[in-house]
């Protein structure tokens, strides 16, 4: 008879007891992200005309990526390698030493009302080319925006 008391006893134990509930409460108010950095040399001019027009356009793309926070460009300053039209890829453990986790470059060709930019964006991860798009002079600000935003689809 004890033994069926206690076995009772258990029984009861175990069907009595409510389920135990928790709640588990996450407030995640803000974010940290680190901005990449990024290399934006000057466009290399493939003649005379272009060499201004490729300086403007660099600090174009270097002032929007900076902006969007997601990125740090790295002072011109740090460069090690110089890129000309010549570069056909970039030395990159030259850009791993100044911690460029991310490379702009591009080359420009003025050639009276119109200018033709090549821009192969990569990363060390991957690389991506964008075609060249010929554009005028005038639309050199909308040129450097597009290369700034991969996002966009870009049309000439």
């Amino acid at each position: 008879m004890k033994l069926f008391l206690r076995l009772f006893c258990v029984a009861c134990a175990l069907f009595a007891t409510a389920p135990a509930y928790a709640v588990l409460k996450i407030d995640i108010t803000q974010g940290k992200v680190e901005p990449l950095p990024v290399a934006i040399p000057n466009l290399s001019p493939k003649n005379a005309e272009g060499e201004q027009i490729g300086q403007d356009i660099a600090r174009v793309v270097s002032a929007d990526l900076e902006r969007s926070g997601l990125f740090r460009p790295i002072s011109s300053s740090a460069f090690i390698e110089k890129i000309t039209p010549q570069t056909s890829i970039p030395h990159f453990p030259d850009w791993r030493q100044i911690n460029a986790q991310g490379l702009v470059t591009g080359t420009i060709q003025a050639d009276g009302e119109k200018i033709r930019v090549t821009f192969p964006c990569g990363t060390y991860m991957a690389n991506s080319r964008s075609p060249a798009r010929n554009t005028t002079p005038s639309a050199a600000t909308g040129a450097a925006s597009r290369i700034s935003s991969p996002t966009k689809s870009i049309r000439a």
